[in-house]
């Protein structure tokens, strides 16, 4: 047996109904704070240091793995083109008509 339940309420119905508390005049003054903070220390900061200190560490080893396919790619441009004679297709053609005796 399955019931489904479906509640349409905004998320302050929702704190009120199951009794949570209103963090809300907290989280504006918290908010209110970290901006402040930011806006002091921001002139002095160094945004590439900043960043590295935000993002995650494997993130940062995406310069690395993008200069990479870069060289990667970059590497077959002088290349010739592959031949078109012999793709996979005509490949499999030539063994069906082998095989089948054609």
């Amino acid at each position: 047996m399955r019931v489904h339940i479906t509640i349409d309420c905004t998320a302050v119905e929702a704190r009120v109904f199951f009794g949570l508390p209103d963090i809300k005049p907290l989280q504006d003054h918290l908010l209110q704070d970290i901006e402040e903070r930011l806006r002091t220390n921001l002139p002095a900061m160094n945004m590439e240091h900043l960043l590295r200190t935000w993002l995650p560490s494997g993130f940062q080893e995406w310069e690395k793995i993008q200069s990479a396919l870069w060289s990667q790619f970059l590497s077959g441009k002088d290349r010739p083109p592959p031949e078109e004679e012999n793709t996979e297709k005509e490949k499999r053609e030539e063994r069906t008509e082998k095989r089948e005796g054609g």
